[in-house]
């Protein structure tokens, strides 16, 4: 596919920025050309997309094949079979309650600090290491290891969730699939205990010459020519989560372009204001804290619209998308969502 000419040469689109910051809805944008000057202006789009063709056409550890007509993408056949998933390097992002949110794996681990969960106490005493299951009611702690004082986790609101340590495809299936995780920060008992998490959230980063092969040609070729979204070539990565997992709260360091391969998504995204500042968390900023990108307010948000008029939403002129497989939506860096 032949790239795109240079935005800075397309006429502009149909909406002025001012007009589409105050608009109610994410526009649908047809081409790259007016993508790309939706990205100049730092405003976020949707564009459809065609990467689930050729991401679950790999689906053989030695053939590369387009899938058949009738192809719905079987994510657990092509996890397990796919050489694009080997090729990838995972780990998991493990949740009592189904919300994940982000920290440094180098400085900060989380060990699981109680539950209360009668099954596994009865266990723990009889000196059986069976798993136990984590439920709503399990705590997460802070663990430094840089050796920081535990004042600075004090900054920070308790941990969501559980990142593993980087794992191949298959070890990142079988947590998907109901395995177990050893917890390495308690292994003064039983050698760690054994957890099983109901709610996984799976990221799987491609070697970038990789992701250039699949990116070749495609609308994220197109838009890349424009260079409205800088200079480096984009990264991909990989991620599944279980169904109902929501991230909390958060500001990316980078833009990027959420693609939707199969499933359906629910972002809720607010635009870059002074006012929207006041999501941020007391340790904004702090690069020492566990969470220095997020908002204090780290829970998920609830289904439907009732969330606009709520604290802390009301007036920030959040707006809410659905995607679906085929789409992708562009979130310009500083965006909370």
């Amino acid at each position: 596919m032949a790239p795109e000419p240079d935005a800075t040469a397309l006429p502009p689109p149909l909406l002025p920025p001012a007009a589409l910051k105050a608009a109610k809805a994410i526009p649908v944008v047809e081409t790259a050309s007016v993508g790309g000057l939706l990205g100049q202006s730092g405003l976020p789009f949707v564009i459809k997309h065609d990467l689930a063709d050729r991401i679950w056409g790999v689906v053989s550890v030695d053939e590369d094949r387009p899938p058949g007509p009738d192809f719905k993408g079987d994510w657990e056949s092509w996890m397990q079979r796919s050489s694009l998933a080997a090729a990838a390097s995972w780990y998991a992002l493990l949740s009592p309650d189904g919300v994940v949110g982000q920290y440094s794996r180098d400085h900060w681990g989380v060990s699981v600090a109680s539950s209360t969960d009668e099954a596994s106490r009865n266990e723990e005493a009889a000196g059986v290491p069976l798993p136990r299951l984590v439920g709503e009611s399990t705590r997460l702690r802070w663990v430094p290891l840089k050796g920081q004082k535990e004042e600075v986790a004090k900054t920070s609101s308790a941990p969501r969730h559980i990142t593993t340590k980087d794992m191949d495809a298959k070890s990142a299936f079988e947590l998907w699939s109901g395995g177990v995780w050893r917890d390495p920060h308690l292994s003064e008992i039983c050698s760690g205990p054994l957890w099983k998490f109901s709610n996984v959230y799976l990221r799987g980063a491609l070697p970038p010459p990789l992701a250039a092969k699949y990116l070749e040609g495609s609308v994220f070729d197109s838009l890349f020519a424009t260079a409205a979204f800088g200079t480096k070539p984009f990264l991909m990565s990989l991620y599944a989560s279980s169904a109902g997992m929501q991230t909390n709260l958060h500001v990316d360091e980078h833009s990027g372009f959420l693609v939707q391969l199969q499933g359906t998504k629910r972002v809720v995204l607010f635009p870059k204001s002074k006012a929207a500042r006041q999501l941020r968390c007391e340790a904004w900023g702090k690069p020492d804290a566990p969470i220095s990108r997020r908002s204090w307010h780290d829970d998920g948000l609830p289904d439907g619209d009732e969330w606009q008029n709520a604290v802390p939403f009301a007036g920030l002129g959040g707006v809410s998308v659905e995607l679906h497989a085929g789409e992708a939506l562009f979130i310009p860096k500083g965006c909370f969502h």
